[in-house]
């Protein structure tokens, strides 16, 4: 197998990209403003994928919830697009609760949302630790308690692990097979090229943190999935997915899980027909 170059990394924070469903043609937006802040985003619908996580967890919110509480745990920052005047989706609301239980720190509210591609025209509040509790309390009891009982006691029952995805770039389009498999194993899948879109990087201008930032977010997952389908495959892997798959071998402390995507459902007869429609 070939070998790349001695990997050196510059640790930016991750940044969890929190936000009402409604908004979710604007979360290539969130995650260009994160970047342009020096932050790495993970945006849930980006990693987790709307309809393979819904249809994989079988239609159950709480467990689709699950996976989005894992994601947002990973993070060393929370950026909640919306409004703190304004009431929240009861999603997003679990997660700001869940993050000031288990974090204890700040968060940044980001709204005026419909301008995010005009950088520098959203308006922010920055609140502490102290000030997001006050601001938990003053959602009501009634209002806590349920989402508690709805979405945050399940999770705190499974825990997801996390699990990230390294596979030959050409292989992409068989990143719903991988996903799927993950849910139905417990695990909370962490696909690089979906979670940091390579076009953003290159339409900033940031190229060069590619690989450091994908380093960054293996370095935080539980477990590694490598997927592969021949050996030749393997030996002729594109740069980026050769990069991470040195650095995993560096984690000591982390298990690496080699799959053919045959274990994780894919045939060619199943990727024909999928093709074909």
């Amino acid at each position: 197998m070939k070998k790349s170059k001695a990997i050196t990394t510059v640790k930016r924070p991750l940044v969890y990209t929190s936000f009402d469903g409604d908004l979710i043609e604007l979360r290539q937006d969130m995650c260009k403003l994160v970047l342009q802040q020096g932050g790495i985003p993970i945006n849930p619908e980006n990693a987790l994928g709307y309809y393979v996580s819904t249809v994989s967890c079988g239609n159950q919110k709480p467990k689709v919830m699950a996976h989005c509480l894992t994601l947002a745990m990973l993070a060393d920052e929370m950026w909640v697009f919306g409004d703190p005047k304004d009431s929240l989706a009861e999603g997003v609301v679990a997660e700001i609760i869940l993050w000031s239980e288990v974090k204890n720190k700040g968060v940044k509210f980001v709204h005026g949302v419909n301008t995010l591609t005009e950088i520098g025209q959203q308006h922010t509040v920055d609140m502490t630790g102290g000030q997001v509790k006050q601001w938990i309390a003053a959602q009501g009891i009634g209002f806590i308690e349920e989402i508690k009982r709805k979405c945050l006691n399940p999770y705190k029952q499974s825990k997801p692990k996390t699990a990230y995805l390294i596979f030959d770039s050409k292989k992409q389009k068989r990143v719903d097979f991988a996903r799927a498999f993950c849910y139905k194993n417990e695990l909370c899948p962490l696909s690089p090229r979906d979670i940091l879109p390579e076009y953003l990087y290159d339409f900033l201008g940031l190229g060069d943190r590619k690989l450091a930032d994908r380093l960054t977010l293996l370095g935080k997952a539980d477990q590694i999935l490598w997927l592969y389908e021949t050996l030749d495959e393997i030996e002729n892997l594109d740069k980026t997915s050769q990069g991470e798959l040195d650095f995993a071998m560096q984690q000591r402390n982390k298990a690496i899980e080699i799959l053919g995507w045959s274990e994780v459902g894919v045939s060619k007869q199943v990727e024909d027909r999928v093709i074909d429609g």
